[in-house]
């Protein structure tokens, strides 16, 4: 009876700490919704300066086939524009169209950051300017980003689990009973954990300072690297689907991401059977609930035209 007893106690005390646990993580959620503009902002800033203040532009440059390609990384602020503006300019003047990271129908979207929109638009300004079209085909939306979070929260609760479960059993000088099975379940669930949003925290400074962060890329299974691996498939298959009118308007198709997004994406254009084996272990989760238009814009006054080019 005694032992039934202390069974209960146990099972009740573990569901407690996992409901704690659950709370914390819930209650994180709440505040960085609540805040979560003002921190990116302040963030965005900080990791802005540090990209931007360390001199030259960073741009890749690869030719697929018989098209040329510049890979861009930026800093997603207006300053990073007006400091770079020249070389800018000259990139834009001298391509064919711009693959922007940024949707132009959402440039005004309060789901961006103040700085965010301010950068989008001076970067329309240089486009406008020079009469390029902007291509956007970037998989991102609220569904792959649902799939990001829940997967997160969900691998980082089983992982604490698992080792808050084997940290007992060491203090406890339990047996090893199932132990191989529950450190690779725990295993699995802190590398999802680590691959999803919740690891963006330790990446993006990794990937901002310029460390080479390929082996990162390529281990990572979360909506970051799914990103990185589609646009790739998209840009090369761009060519395609533009005329060939639209590629002599320049030397070459130019890219624009996110400074954290350069290292992956140019190992995917250079690796396209690499790019194949993470596509195809992405189709069941990200690649249901992704985006898969390539739509074109084109400037009419204040406004851009839209074309979509593939579904």
């Amino acid at each position: 009876m005694n032992e039934e007893t202390n069974r209960s106690r146990i099972s009740r005390r573990k569901a407690l700490g996992r409901i704690l646990i659950a709370g914390g993580i819930v209650s994180g959620l709440v505040v960085a919704y609540n805040h979560g503009e003002e921190v990116l902002e302040k963030i965005a800033e900080r990791v802005g300066e540090k990209i931007y203040s360390h001199g030259p532009v960073k741009l890749e440059s690869l030719t697929i086939g018989e098209q040329d390609y510049k890979i861009l990384g930026v800093a997603h602020m207006p300053e990073y524009v007006r400091d770079h503006r020249e070389i800018l300019s000259e990139l834009i003047k001298d391509c064919s169209v711009l693959v922007s990271e940024h949707n132009p129908e959402l440039s005004d979207s309060s789901s961006r950051t103040k700085i965010s929109r301010d950068y989008l638009k001076l970067l329309q300004e240089l486009c406008k300017e020079y009469d390029k079209p902007i291509i956007h085909l970037d998989p991102d939306n609220l569904a792959s980003t649902s799939v990001d979070v829940v997967s997160g929260l969900l691998s980082s609760y089983f992982a604490l689990l698992g080792v808050t479960d084997e940290a007992r059993r060491i203090l406890n000088k339990e047996p090893k009973e199932k132990q191989v099975r529950k450190l690779s379940r725990t295993f699995f669930a802190g590398y999802i954990s680590v691959s999803s949003f919740m690891g963006e925290a330790v990446h993006f400074p990794i990937k901002c300072l310029g460390i080479n962060s390929r082996a990162i890329d390529f281990l990572s299974y979360g909506k970051f690297d799914y990103r990185n691996c589609t646009v790739a498939e998209r840009v090369e298959k761009l060519p395609q689907l533009l005329k060939k009118s639209d590629l002599e308007r320049g030397k070459y198709i130019l890219v624009e991401m996110g400074d954290s997004h350069l290292s992956g994406l140019s190992y995917y254009l250079r690796h396209p059977q690499v790019r194949g084996f993470k596509r195809a272990l992405y189709y069941p989760t990200f690649s249901a609930v992704s985006t898969g238009q390539i739509a074109r814009f084109d400037a009419e006054g204040d406004d851009w035209r839209k074309t979509v080019l593939d579904q």
